[in-house]
């Protein structure tokens, strides 16, 4: 009767422990599944770490060359309004010389016909 009870406890004890082994082997697999899962993740962080640094690097150089762009054309503009004054400033002074040429013109008319008109009135 002793060992009928004891292949008994052995048998229920050697099926409880045959599901938990399984237990232990599925929850395994899944640990190195998560393990390895884990490496291709980081080894993605790492890219895109590497990715983002480069976008960084990009940033700055974009911003110099932007500021240069910036500066050169601040730089023709204030050119192109030099210009505009000066030939602004040229067009004023051709402008009143021939204000000031008609306005000799008209006076001297004047002044050359008084002794013609002089003459005819007298006469």
């Amino acid at each position: 009767m002793k060992k009928i009870f004891l292949i008994i406890l052995l048998n229920i004890c050697f099926c409880a422990v045959l599901p938990a082994q399984d237990k232990i082997d599925r929850l395994s697999d899944k640990i190195d599944r998560i393990a390895e899962q884990q490496v291709i993740t980081n080894a993605k962080i790492d890219k895109l770490t590497e990715q983002f640094i480069e976008l960084n690097k990009q940033q700055v150089i974009t911003a110099t060359k932007v500021d240069s762009l910036e500066k050169s054309v601040e730089k023709r503009f204030e050119m192109q309004g030099n210009f505009m004054v000066s030939l602004m400033s040229v067009m004023g002074a051709v402008l009143v010389a021939v204000l000031g040429f008609i306005g000799f013109v008209l006076w001297d008319r004047g002044t050359a016909l008084k002794p013609i008109l002089k003459a005819q009135l007298q006469n």
